[in-house]
């Protein structure tokens, strides 16, 4: 198992709480990945989640992009980067 971080930079922040609230939700319905939050952090949309399969973290900012494109209307300027991925032992 992966724990997977992502952090999108770009958001206008007026926008940022709530669309971290409802990317979450999306997530909720991604068979794909466990324990998914999303946060407004220091000016960034932060994701994290659990996947077994994702060990670079490619498919959930793939994921996550087209959550942000759904959950924000207006045009925004930023990049999804993996901050962090942690091999987890599967219990």
């Amino acid at each position: 198992m992966f724990t997977i971080k992502l952090v999108c930079r770009g958001i206008p922040k007026e926008l940022g709480p709530e669309a971290a609230t409802n990317i979450t939700e999306e997530f909720m319905y991604c068979s794909y990945y466990e324990n998914a939050i999303c946060r407004w952090r220091e000016d960034a949309l932060q994701l994290e989640a659990t996947s077994d399969f994702d060990c670079d973290g490619r498919a959930l900012a793939e994921e996550f992009s087209e959550a942000i494109c759904a959950c924000v209307a207006e045009p925004f300027d930023g990049a999804i980067l993996v901050e962090q991925i942690v091999q987890v032992s599967d219990l």
